[in-house]
């Protein structure tokens, strides 16, 4: 996927991908080839990669009102968890991640809000790999002059 460099330089601040109301579910988000994923940004800067997902868990713990104390230090190691094991993932993705965390009805003090966090990546992450099982892909033709046919057939 080709992203411009303005499309990433955005892609870097935390209110464009919050707000970015466009892709709502993981078939959209699937099929999405407007917004990079975490390797991409990381590829063209890691620094900004990284303070933009700690911006993303500390506008969670904004948002939720909790009282839980999160060092830097656990913020700085989770925001690198993610991206090592969530690489994959498109900023519309993690707005959705987002999102849902926000949504959620439940109190926050009822468990680790890190844990929290974590717990909807791993969710979000299987919920996509069904969806992508299920989601029928276009079949590419074969460029005949990358395998030769006759060449194969003679041998």
């Amino acid at each position: 996927m080709q992203v411009s460099e303005q499309k990433l330089q955005e892609s870097y601040s935390l209110a464009n991908f919050i707000n970015n109301d466009k892709i709502e579910t993981v078939e959209q988000a699937l099929q999405d080839r407007t917004t990079p994923s975490l390797a991409t940004l990381k590829k063209t800067n890691k620094e900004k990669t990284l303070a933009l997902l700690e911006a993303f868990i500390l506008s969670i713990k904004d948002l939720k009102g909790s009282r839980q104390e999160i060092l830097d230090v656990q913020i700085t190691n989770m925001a690198r968890i993610i991206l090592k094991e969530y690489y994959y993932l498109k900023t519309s993705e993690i707005k959705i991640i987002h999102d849902k965390i926000i949504l959620e009805s439940e109190q926050t003090y009822s468990q680790n809000l890190l844990e929290k966090i974590m717990n909807n990546f791993r969710i979000y992450a299987n919920n996509r790999m069904q969806v992508a099982k299920q989601t029928p892909r276009p079949v590419q033709e074969i460029n005949p002059k990358i395998i030769n046919i006759d060449k194969i057939n003679k041998s």
